[in-house]
């Protein structure tokens, strides 16, 4: 099969995407007259694979030879020249309105316009006026293509909410679902977005955005883990092919691990916001990854119009792990709980059964390695018992199995009346009269970015 690509510009940014179940070689060549191929470029594609390659192709046309059946829908090229100003700009400009919380729905409805009505002049004008103006790349070749990969802003006819499809790997309760959860609910009640929900995994929070009327698929990742090469290739050609053929104007990617989603978006040639709450990717699951797909990990950075982080300490780690992005810091925000307004502290310990001299410590958050909960119970056995015997010690979140085994081994070691005053509580959708009720919030991760837990603590 044959594909012939007309390309103005000296060079181009070239996307291929094999089907799942396909298998291909593509022959890339430049320069193409009368079938004479005057420069080679040959790439293999496993099932599911997106391959991005640039080339030199100096105005002329672009022939690709392909022994597999790609369709042309996945065959995508976009001159390097044109797009950078755009995309840098477009990119800049949205992650910083993110920022403005209070005024976010009238300035992402009035970035989108310009964009639309091609105002990019007004659109440098108010970048540089927030402070985040933008600076043009080395005019060398592979610099211009590290930073031209993500795609521009669409252009459509009567412009309304921004369409948004937010990808998320869980709806568990839990801390970076939630903040997602708030962050589209709040955007969706300003009409700034009009927004849907791809997720690897089911959960409580499914409902949830049902219930204001946002959409929620599943697009479970085949092998359920997301280290899997081969699992995560056929994922990310099923949700290419999904992009490719929607109506949605930017991919909003949630958390380092869902990688995969901003490739198969760069292919969909769809723009995307990488919204990344890990410290760093250690405990974003990353080293466990194999060398192929941490590279691919670590160069999906590049392809995000915008990188949204939680933290200054973030970006220092992700930096030093070698991802280069267009970086922007966001701390962490929580939708203000109406549950705490009407909660009776006193009220709340007696549902309880905390006595007034009871000491409750809670630990709020997924009972998981990287959140250190062991260190917690490490400390309370070398209490005297003076002071244990008064504890009543909480766990709220979701929970590693095996690592909730450990958690009980050492419970067993702990005194009985500490053992006996120990509560597993799973997760809980609400946990506001869980936190009026303790004395000591304790926070024993490994590591955080900017921890949720202590925004709710607060």
């Amino acid at each position: 099969m044959n594909h012939r690509l007309a390309t103005p510009g000296n060079w181009t940014i070239l996307t291929l995407t094999s089907p799942p179940d396909t298998t291909g070689v593509a022959q890339i060549g430049m320069g193409v007259d009368s079938g004479v191929v005057l420069q080679n470029v040959v790439v293999e594609l496993a099932p599911g694979e997106t391959v991005t390659r640039l080339v030199q192709n100096r105005g002329q046309d672009i022939l690709i030879r392909i022994s597999g059946a790609i369709p042309p829908a996945l065959v995508r090229a976009r001159p390097v020249g044109q797009i950078e100003t755009s995309v840098r700009l477009a990119g800049r400009s949205l992650a910083r309105l993110l920022r403005e919380q209070n005024l976010i729905g009238r300035r992402l409805s009035t970035l989108v316009r310009l964009i639309a009505h091609g105002e990019l002049n007004e659109l440098r004008r108010r970048s540089i006026r927030l402070g985040r103006g933008f600076e043009h790349a080395p005019d060398t070749p592979f610099a211009a293509a590290n930073k031209a990969q993500a795609p521009a802003l669409r252009v459509r006819p009567g412009i309304g909410p921004l369409r948004v499809m937010a990808l998320t790997p869980s709806l568990g309760i839990s801390g970076a679902p939630l903040s997602q959860f708030e962050l589209m609910e709040g955007l969706s009640q300003r009409e700034a977005i009009s927004a849907r929900i791809i997720a690897w995994q089911d959960g409580p929070l499914a409902q949830r955005y049902r219930d204001i009327g946002i959409p929620v698929e599943i697009l479970p990742l085949p092998g359920g883990k997301f280290v899997d090469p081969a699992g995560l290739r056929s994922w990310k050609a099923a949700l290419t092919i999904r992009l490719a053929g929607d109506n949605t104007d930017l991919a909003f990617v949630n958390t380092a691990s869902m990688f995969a989603a901003i490739e198969a978006a760069t292919a969909a040639e769809l723009p995307t916001v990488w919204n990344i709450r890990e410290g760093s990717g250690q405990y974003a699951g990353l080293n466990d990854l194999p060398p192929e797909l941490r590279a691919d990990a670590i160069s999906a950075f590049a392809h995000a119009n915008a990188v949204v982080l939680v933290s200054r300490a973030s970006e220092k780690a992700w930096r030093k792990a070698g991802a280069e992005g267009d970086f922007v810091q966001i701390p962490n925000a929580l939708t203000p709980l109406e549950q705490t307004a009407v909660i009776d502290r006193d009220e709340v310990r007696a549902k309880f059964d905390l006595d007034p001299e009871d000491i409750c410590i809670l630990n709020l958050g997924t009972i998981a390695t990287r959140k250190g909960q062991i260190d917690l119970l490490l400390a309370i056995r070398d209490l005297p018992s003076a002071v244990s015997d008064s504890l009543v010690v909480w766990f709220v979140g979701g929970q590693d199995e095996a690592y909730r085994k450990r958690l009980d081994k050492l419970a067993n070691d702990l005194p009985t009346q500490v053992r006996a005053r120990m509560r597993f509580w799973g997760p809980v959708e609400h946990p506001a009269a869980h936190l009026a009720a303790c004395d000591i919030v304790c926070l024993t991760s490994r590591e955080e970015s900017y921890p949720r837990v202590i925004l709710e603590a607060m």
